[in-house]
């Protein structure tokens, strides 16, 4: 999904905690400014610089506990959010965002929840309700990911997105798996095998990665 502005310069308040060393250093907040149509991640990198130890940027609820521990993440910030995207969601309120590294599952990601639809105060308000909104997004984009790589070549690197959607679950009911990334059978046969999966199961028909099966699968 990408704002429609156009190359209209626009700005969004980003406060931003990145002391992943541990150095004490306080967070900024600083105006974040590009073209409406530039990655919010480029437009993040230019006001703050490359997250340390490769980790990546996160949109978080600090809420009043800026203790990490404390907080709630709100979903990876991936390539497909513009910087228009950001300027909708805060809806004039400023997002908060932070770079450590975080385990579990990979989901939700930003662009689910501006896919939803939601500005920043809805999805904090929202409760229940709003995830639910964003669950659905995430379907949509679940295919919409998918198609993008077919449409680049099934031989291509799949993108940062599609990787964290199949990767959300270590093993895939393959019906569950067609109805989630809408593809043809040789292609979703091809992106599962592209992302370390494969068959263990043949009815019902299972795919699993091989390091949930076997330990020696590597994700990248």
């Amino acid at each position: 999904m990408g704002s429609e502005s156009g190359s209209q310069s626009v700005s969004v308040r980003v406060w931003y905690d990145g002391d992943v060393l541990g150095r004490g250093e306080e967070p900024q907040v600083e105006w974040v400014e590009g073209r409406a149509e530039e990655p919010f991640v480029e437009a993040l990198v230019r006001t703050f610089g490359v997250p340390p130890l490769g980790n990546r940027f996160s949109l978080v609820h600090v809420g009043g506990h800026p203790a990490v521990s404390a907080r709630e993440w709100l979903g990876e910030i991936d390539e497909h959010v513009t910087l228009g995207d950001a300027v909708a969601l805060a809806a004039g309120h400023t997002l908060e965002v932070d770079s450590y590294g975080r385990g579990g599952g990979p989901l939700p990601l930003m662009w689910d929840i501006v896919s939803s639809g939601l500005t920043l105060v809805g999805l904090v308000q929202g409760g229940q309700w709003a995830w639910e909104r964003v669950h659905a997004a995430r379907f949509r984009n679940h295919r919409a990911a998918a198609q993008e790589w077919v449409d680049a070549g099934i031989e291509s690197e799949p993108s940062r997105a599609l990787k964290l959607y199949v990767y959300a679950e270590s093993r895939w009911n393959r019906n569950e798996f067609d109805r989630a990334f809408a593809l043809d059978r040789m292609a979703g046969s091809a992106l599962l095998r592209t992302l370390n999966f494969e068959k263990v199961q043949t009815s019902p028909e299972v795919w699993a990665e091989r390091s949930a099966e076997t330990g020696i699968g590597i994700r990248v």
